[in-house]
Order: structure tokens, then sequence, then C-alpha cells
């Protein structure tokens, strides 16, 4: 038996698509592939995965709530700044209870309440990121509390205020 020619509907405009084709031949399909795991182990290490992922999440909103204090300590600092800026060099007299404020939270109230003088000084030093604190600009944070604003010459306080950034920044805990 010999098959038919194809014959073109008036409708179609001739060499549309493949309709025109002699011998076109249907491709069939098969079903889609399943996106489920095919095997067990693959859905353990699925698992697994979600699983530290999850706690990778967790470890880092804990991190984040935990270093709270140094944004807001920072977001004073930057306040400070503006203000020393702005002429009013009283403010760097904030600077030693904000830094005491921030020391206490990341060690605790009975490491660092009794600290003063040299002492305190020896402290910031050991756990900050710079070792300025002693031997530096930040050796008139003690005149600062006992003498106030006036201990530090207004062209250090930029630096001073630097450094107490940098400690809260990069302090360790």
């Amino acid at each position: 038996m010999e098959e038919e020619p194809f014959v073109h509907p008036d409708f179609i405009p001739p060499h549309f698509g493949t309709v025109g084709r002699a011998g076109f031949e249907e491709i069939f399909v098969g079903a889609p592939v399943s996106w489920a795991p095919a095997t067990t182990f693959w859905l353990l290490l699925g698992l697994a995965l979600l699983g530290l992922l999850g706690y990778a999440a967790f470890r880092a909103i804990r991190a984040y709530r935990r270093n709270a204090y140094r944004r807001a300590a920072v977001g004073e600092i930057t306040a400070l700044r503006a203000r020393v800026a702005g002429g009013e060099h009283a403010a760097v007299g904030q600077l030693p209870a904000l830094l005491k404020r921030c020391a206490m939270v990341a060690y605790g109230r009975a490491t660092v309440a009794a600290l003063t003088g040299d002492d305190w000084l020896t402290f910031l030093d050991a756990h900050g990121p710079r070792p300025d604190f002693v031997a530096g600009a930040g050796s008139v944070l003690p005149a600062v509390v006992f003498r106030g604003p006036a201990a530090v010459p207004s062209e250090d306080a930029g630096a001073l205020l630097d450094l107490a950034e940098s400690w809260i920044r990069g302090h360790r805990v």
C-alpha cells in the first residue's frame, strides 16, 4: 500500500514550519524527569545540607545579635565625632564612659568595672587590635575622666576617637 502524497492546505502558506515537509515524523517526548531524590542517600545528603544551612543561618543571626552593642557604640562614636567637628570639644568627655560600657558588655561587669588608670589602659591594649592606649593616643583617657575634656588637645581628639572606634570594632571577646 502506497502512502498518499501530502496535500498542502490552502490556508497555510507554503514552507510554513514543518507541515509542508514530506516524510515528517512526530517526536514523542517521554514523561518529565522527577526532581525527587532517586535513592535514600541523596535524600539524606539533601537533609544534611539543609541542616547545615540552617545551622549556619542560626550562627549568623546569633553573631549579628551578639554584636549589637558594637553597632550602637560605633553609632555613638560617629555622633561624638560630628559634635567635635562642629566645635563642641566637650563631647570627648563622654568617650571613657562609652568605652567602659562597651567593655562591660563584652567582658562582664566583674572583670571591667574595677579597672582604672594604667590597669584600664593595659586591659584595652591587651584586648584591642592596636596597643595604643598605654603609649599612644589613648594615654590621655584617664585624664579625661578626672580633668574633663580639656585634658585632650583639640588636635588630638580625632586620633582618640579613631583609636576608640578601632577598639570597639576590633576587640576580641
